[in-house]
């Protein structure tokens, strides 16, 4: 019984969600929210661009460093300094494991941002279709209006009609006419 009373709530709130439904005005939501997140990913991507110069930067600079590591170490094995040279490495080590996060890094920003722009491309086409499918609303809906519009030449306000009655009276007063005249005589 419960179930019942539940698929009844629910049908009659769908029905009434239905009929407030305006497809013109569904679509003006739908464009407005494609566009807000269109505007979101440009953002992100804008923001994704940015992060990865940074990455690209700081890489560079680790770079840098670990060949000046690399150096570093040659230097102090050829001065024969052991506990230099192992500190050295241990450093460069650390380096390279930075390098390797960074590249990860670089990585998954590159694809996050191939991802974004692919996701754009598709609301701008998303966004471009229901701009046409507004325009085709509005000349629905143009349409429908001009058609519920009353008809001049049809109806019992209609000119045309008002004419034939007062054809049709003036026919009687003549008929009227003739039978006084005709009594009259």
């Amino acid at each position: 019984m419960i179930a019942r009373i539940k698929t009844l709530i629910k049908a009659y709130v769908y029905e009434g969600l239905d009929k407030l439904e305006d497809p013109a005005i569904m679509v003006k939501q739908y464009k407005r929210d494609i566009k807000k997140r269109m505007e979101e990913l440009e953002e992100n991507i804008q923001k994704q661009c940015r992060e990865e110069k940074n990455l690209q930067y700081r890489l560079n600079e680790l770079k840098e460093l670990f060949d000046r590591k690399e150096e570093q170490a040659k230097t102090a094995v050829q001065a024969e300094d052991d506990e230099l040279a192992r500190k050295i490495l241990l450093s460069k080590k650390e380096v390279w494991s930075l390098i390797k996060q960074l590249e990860q890094e670089l990585y998954q920003n590159k694809e996050d941002r191939a991802d974004a722009k692919v996701e754009l491309e598709q609301l701008q086409l998303k966004y471009k279709q229901l701009k046409e499918k507004d325009l085709e609303l509005i000349v629905r809906i143009q349409h429908l209006k001009n058609s519920k519009e009353p008809d001049l030449t049809k109806g019992e306000d209609s000119p045309n009609t008002k004419l034939k009655q007062l054809k049709n009276q003036e026919e009687e007063i003549e008929n009227e006419l003739r039978l006084l005249k005709a009594k009259n005589q």
